[in-house]
């Protein structure tokens, strides 16, 4: 869920309830509005350095030690972008001469683990 819907929820939430917390939800609604908050935190902070590279900081106080303005950089979601077929195609044309559906079914399988690995 994007920290834009998670907005809307509230916003939603907020104009049905009135802002009470004697609603079952209530506690829902405050661990959605506390996730919202760690979210928006920056998760390190970039500067440069004389020749213009990028310097990166855990801590803004660590930024501000350079003569240039901190930069914040977010956390992002990150969205899974499997192989197409052609890719897979690709990739196994570097190793043998032609693709097979057992290599698709193969590749298939590949993106099924890391898919599953990445949702951890």
């Amino acid at each position: 869920m994007s920290i834009e819907a998670m907005k809307q929820a509230l916003e939603a939430w907020d104009a049905y309830d009135g802002g009470t917390l004697d609603h079952p939800i209530a506690a829902a609604m405050e661990a959605l509005r506390a996730a919202i908050e760690q979210a928006e935190k920056p998760v390190a902070w970039m500067t440069h350095s004389d020749d213009l590279m990028p310097l990166f900081h855990r801590t803004k106080e660590a930024a501000l030690n350079w003569q240039t303005q901190p930069t914040p950089l977010y956390a992002a979601p990150r969205q899974w972008v499997g192989l197409t077929e052609i890719e897979i195609c690709d990739i196994e044309a570097d190793e043998l001469t032609s693709a097979s559906s057992e290599t698709f079914e193969f590749a298939r399988a590949i993106e099924a683990k890391l898919k599953e690995k990445n949702s951890e």
